[in-house]
């Protein structure tokens, strides 16, 4: 069987594909603000010391681990939802992953700094809620809501910070659906990096599988993958979409 390699070694931009065949390229639309632009977001700054995740409901007490992209950890408890987390000494580290006390991982890929506010609920990661009519992803777990089922690949989303998705083995966004994603995605000028794949089946390959343009208005913009791998028996593969129909392509 032919095997199809796709290295991302350059930035790979915007798709827009719409229904009518328009094209929406993206940018701030002449304002200056993104869509779905808002305070519920990535996250505003910490302090000099520290970063704060937070958890929405602010029901949670406990200890938690977070553990680090070079192998380290760091123990902390969360105070009605709020953990305060102290910075490395060159505030550069990636948080790979948040583990509350007796309760699932959470993969984030964020770069240590700006706070981290999460839907998160017993045990439940949930999509927050939208803001101007955009919901915020701002984390690797977040990214991964939108495959949870059919109403999610036709949502609405706005990514709000640059993500490591850290090598983890990546489902593309719309693997399980004949459709495909058929939503509207927001980069808001952020980069992605270090997406890894391996398609084992007849799917196309990308960060999403299929963008179905020929059914509906769907639209991917202002978002870059700067780094990573795809790999797949079969060609269809892409850095943004493994495979994209309808419209214009930007």
């Amino acid at each position: 069987m032919k095997r199809s390699i796709l290295l991302l070694l350059f930035p790979f931009l915007v798709i827009a594909c719409t229904k009518n065949g328009e094209i929406n390229s993206g940018g701030n639309n002449g304002n200056g603000n993104n869509n779905g632009s808002g305070n519920n977001n990535g996250g505003g700054n910490s302090n000099a010391d520290t970063m704060i995740i937070m958890f929405e409901n602010r029901n949670f007490n406990g200890s938690a681990t977070v553990a680090y992209t070079d192998g380290s950890s760091a123990s902390a408890n969360f105070q009605a939802g709020v953990l305060k987390l102290p910075l490395s000494a060159a505030r550069d580290k990636t948080i790979k992953s948040l583990t509350p006390q007796n309760q699932s991982l959470l993969l984030i890929g964020r770069t240590e700094g700006d706070s981290i506010l999460l839907n998160y609920n017993n045990g439940i990661l949930n999509f927050r809620s939208a803001v101007g009519g955009y919901i915020p992803i701002a984390t690797y777990a977040e990214f991964q809501l939108i495959n949870k089922n059919i109403t999610a690949l036709s949502g609405h989303y706005e990514l709000k910070a640059d993500l490591d998705l850290m090598s983890e083995e990546w489902t593309a966004l719309g693997y399980s659906s004949p459709d495909g994603f058929y939503g509207v995605f927001e980069g808001g000028g952020h980069k992605l990096k270090n997406i890894k794949q391996t398609v084992s089946n007849n799917r196309p390959g990308g960060l999403f599988s299929y963008l179905n343009g020929n059914r509906f208005p769907v639209e991917v913009r202002n978002v870059t993958i700067s780094s990573g791998s795809i790999t797949s028996g079969q060609s269809n593969i892409g850095g943004i979409a493994g495979l994209a129909t309808g419209g214009h392509y930007h």
